[in-house]
């Protein structure tokens, strides 16, 4: 279903019932946001507004909020649970037996986002990987979604009634 906000065009693929969360596609966020950081790799830290910011390669469950950028060749992973929590994954491979993607599946989440990037290039085959293991993981009830975005680096914030990706350049 294509879906069009801030005048920025994104179409999203369920696999599943439909999306539960709203999500939003701009490139105003992020820019002037000076006190949002990224931790080390594989870290995660109380953001500045109460939230928490999530490294490359690194994962947070969370009730609040979790907010990752710089997905260049990474790709974000965002699942969301019935019990309220949200998790955020900034996945730096795509491994098969990604330890941190099947803890976010063992965790039976509802809905599940991989954000996607359009044009060639190993985030292509990184992305593709991580949907595909998780249609394939054999948990029924988990709704998969591909939100599909232009070619950028990324920014993502996930809440849990909403997901959203700001495009930063």
């Amino acid at each position: 279903m294509k879906h069009n906000t801030h005048g920025y065009d994104f179409t999203v693929y369920s696999f599943g019932e439909k999306p539960r969360q709203n999500i939003s596609l701009s490139n105003d966020f992020y820019k002037s946001r000076g006190d949002f950081l990224l931790p080390e790799p594989g870290g995660v830290v109380r953001d500045v507004s109460g939230g928490f910011a999530v490294g490359i390669g690194g994962v947070d469950f969370t009730s609040t909020y979790a907010q990752s950028h710089s997905f260049t060749s990474c790709t974000p992973i965002v699942a969301f649970y019935d019990s309220g929590v949200t998790a955020l994954y900034h996945a730096a491979s795509a491994a098969p037996d990604d330890e941190i993607r099947q803890e976010i599946l063992k965790r039976n989440p509802r809905d599940v986002f991989v954000i996607a990037k359009k044009g060639d290039g190993q985030h292509t085959l990184r992305q593709s990987a991580h949907a595909l293991d998780i249609l394939n993981c054999g948990i029924s009830n988990i709704n998969l979604h591909i939100v599909e975005v232009q070619r950028s680096t990324l920014s993502v914030k996930a809440t849990y009634g909403s997901l959203e990706i700001t495009l930063m350049d």
